[in-house]
């Protein structure tokens, strides 16, 4: 999966991870996640979540 992966801190000092990637339909897709996070933990979290969806899915569908 292509990502791109931003750190930014405010001026209060936080910490954020800004992740743009491209979703399974080829959609752009943005997310945020508290902190400063590295590539492949934000890229297992999102896969993580897509086999939840469609696991929830599957489950409507049945």
């Amino acid at each position: 999966m292509k990502m791109i992966i931003r750190h930014s801190e405010d001026w209060q000092g936080h910490r954020s991870t800004n992740a743009i990637y491209q979703d399974g339909d080829g959609h752009p897709r943005s997310t945020r996640i508290n902190g400063w996070v590295p590539e492949h933990v934000v890229q297992a979290s999102l896969a993580a979540h897509r086999r939840g969806v469609a696991r929830n899915q599957e489950g409507v569908m049945s």
